[in-house]
């Protein structure tokens, strides 16, 4: 599934978890937003985006 797929059903989870609302589709959306964002933050490649910072101290 695309980022935007992935956004999209968590989006959807939201609004059922919420009740159904009419009218925070884009609070739900934004939220689901932060949620996979943050689950696509440790890389593309399944790696430590904090790799680079630790062997940077290594000097």
């Amino acid at each position: 599934m695309d980022h935007e797929g992935k956004i999209r059903d968590r989006a959807y989870e939201l609004w059922v978890e919420a009740g159904m609302p009419d009218d925070k589709a884009a609070d739900h959306w934004a939220q689901a937003e932060v949620e996979i964002g943050a689950d696509n933050s440790s890389g593309a490649d399944g790696g430590s985006p904090e790799l680079g910072t630790i062997n940077a101290s290594d000097d």
